[in-house]
């Protein structure tokens, strides 16, 4: 069984473990969740290894410096109105997915699987009344 498990970088390592708990106590064996690409997200990684529980990784690509330019100052584009895989620097991303895996496979992390981007398929519409925070960019 696997279930979503939103942001958890932003949790203090006390309510990481507290959840992973409950995770474990619930029989969850796989969590669908992204991790930053640093010493933080690696230990998060080897604590739910720890409890017998995988992740379904989410890594976000790198978009172009060049297509950021025209956002406004803190605005970061989300999966209802950002931008398309299209704009993503194959070099950057390239270079932060593979030091991410080796530091998984240093820390014989083994992954239930990797997505590229968070939903990337589920983009509205341009002229969707129901998506205003698209025309912002």
């Amino acid at each position: 069984m696997g279930v979503n498990v939103v942001n958890p970088m932003r949790a203090s390592i006390a309510d990481q473990n507290a959840a992973l708990a409950q995770l474990k106590a619930a029989h969850v064996s796989v969590i669908r969740c992204g991790i930053s690409n640093d010493e933080r997200g690696i230990d998060f990684a080897k604590r739910a290894r720890a409890t017998g529980i995988r992740l379904q990784l989410i890594v976000g690509p790198h978009i172009r410096p060049t297509h950021l330019a025209g956002l406004p100052a803190g605005r970061v584009p989300s999966h209802v109105g950002g931008h398309p895989l299209s704009f993503a620097d194959p070099a950057l991303s390239k270079s932060d997915f593979q030091r991410l895996f080796d530091s998984l496979d240093t820390n014989d992390i083994e992954l239930a699987g990797v997505e590229l981007g968070n939903e990337i398929n589920w983009r509205p519409s341009i002229r969707s009344s129901r998506c205003p925070a698209r025309e912002r960019f």
